[in-house]
């Protein structure tokens, strides 16, 4: 709420169909502010609060709190004087807490009731008896007085109102509701600088009593529990605020450890299947290595039976030329014996080469690739008695147990 030095708070009070929401309105600037139109009826059933920020006699900007009171006095037989007062009190404390600067009480030009001269009790009911200190009473339709009229003449008629204008310390004023524009403006400057001599007469404070004092603790009570609320709201927010940043953190800090063991596992399983590979590709080429191993013990074995197949083919071959050469051998040497009359010798019990001289014909021994010297071998082993030969280069060899030559030393 805005302090009593920025805010004047004004209640306009009178009878239904004088002009209040009328004077609310221009007061405030407004031609909508409040419900205005001509009704002997009560238009406004509950007091109805608005504001505006108008300039005051210095110049300066400040809010204008206007509440316009149901009326009285009302021809309406649905609601009496006593419920007026009734929804007056018990809304009017509320709004115009702390206190209220002027009670406007708005009469008509040409009306004056004998009821509306109990309006200043009506209002020290409500407020109590020090409220028409602060009461101006307002004459609206002013272009009704007579020609000449002035609005003291106008007052001087009844004794009933210039009674009720010095209960208001004689303060009045009049205005025409049918103006507007510049003319309106300056009507209503003029009431609002009435209201602020007013104020200030009143030693600047405003109107307060022991319910306005009482409403006012308890509104300081209540904005204490609202503030203190306020702060506990805070608090339990910050505290709030706090545990879920723990708990955001708490839940990112899970979140990363599962993110680091998730990236651990798939790193491990990477691991086992790194080493599974390895342990397939090892166990693929050890699989690989022994069918090469068993293809070459296979083919080391066919190798080993063909060289053995030709072993034996040449074993049976050299056989076959020995058991040939010694047959030769056997015939030429007995054609010698023939020829020479000697005595056939027993080669297999010749342990030196036979020396005797041997014919010079040319003949070589059959399938040898060679000619026979007419000399054999004596040593011990398969070479003893073997037939030596002479090659065609003059080396002299003799042929071994497999077939192939083997050469003397001279």
């Amino acid at each position: 709420m805005a302090s009593s030095q920025d805010q004047l708070r004004i209640v306009l009070i009178g009878r239904t169909g004088n002009g209040k929401s009328s004077i609310g309105n221009s007061l405030l600037h407004s031609r909508s502010a409040f419900y205005s139109t001509q009704s002997p009826n009560s238009i406004t059933k509950t007091c109805e609060v608005k504001t505006a920020i108008v300039p005051d006699s210095d110049g300066r900007q400040k809010q204008l709190m206007v509440v316009d009171t149901p009326g009285f006095f009302d021809t309406d037989i649905c609601i009496t004087n006593e419920q007026v007062q009734q929804i007056i009190a018990s809304q009017i404390f509320t709004m115009t807490s702390p206190g209220v600067h002027a009670f406007l009480i708005i009469l008509r030009v040409g009306r004056f009731s004998p009821e509306e001269k109990n309006t200043v009790d009506f209002i020290k009911k409500i407020f109590g008896d020090g409220a028409a200190k602060y009461c101006i009473v307002i004459f609206t339709r002013e272009d009704q007085l007579d020609e000449g009229q002035t609005i003291d003449d106008f007052i001087n008629r009844s004794d009933e109102l210039k009674d009720l204008i010095q209960k208001c310390g004689n303060r009045k004023f009049t205005i025409n509701n049918k103006i507007n524009g510049e003319p309106l403006d300056r009507k209503t400057k003029q009431l609002l600088q009435m209201i602020d001599r007013m104020v200030q007469n009143n030693n600047g404070n405003y109107y307060t009593n022991d319910e306005y004092q009482r409403i006012e603790r308890q509104r300081k009570e209540e904005k204490a529990k609202r503030e203190e609320e306020e702060r506990r709201k805070k608090k339990e927010y910050e505290h709030a605020l706090v545990a879920k940043a723990r708990e955001e953190e708490r839940q990112k800090a899970e979140k990363r450890e599962r993110e680091a063991r998730e990236e651990e596992r798939r790193k491990a399983e990477k691991r086992e299947q790194q080493i599974r590979d390895e342990e397939r590709k090892r166990a693929e080429r050890r699989e690989q290595e022994e069918r090469e191993r068993r293809i070459r013990a296979e083919e080391d074995a066919r190798n080993e039976r063909r060289r053995n197949e030709e072993r034996e083919q040449s074993t049976a071959r050299s056989r076959r030329n020995y058991d040939d050469d010694n047959d030769f051998l056997s015939n030429e040497m007995r054609q010698m014996m023939l020829g020479s009359h000697m005595p056939s010798p027993n080669i297999s019990s010749m342990c030196m080469p036979y020396q005797t001289p041997m014919p010079t014909n040319s003949t070589t021994h059959r399938g040898s690739g060679g000619r026979f010297t007419g000399e054999f071998m004596a040593t011990r082993g398969s070479a003893n008695n073997q037939p030596i030969m002479e090659g065609s280069r003059g080396g002299r060899f003799y042929w071994n147990a497999n077939g192939n030559k083997t050469y003397v030393r001279k």
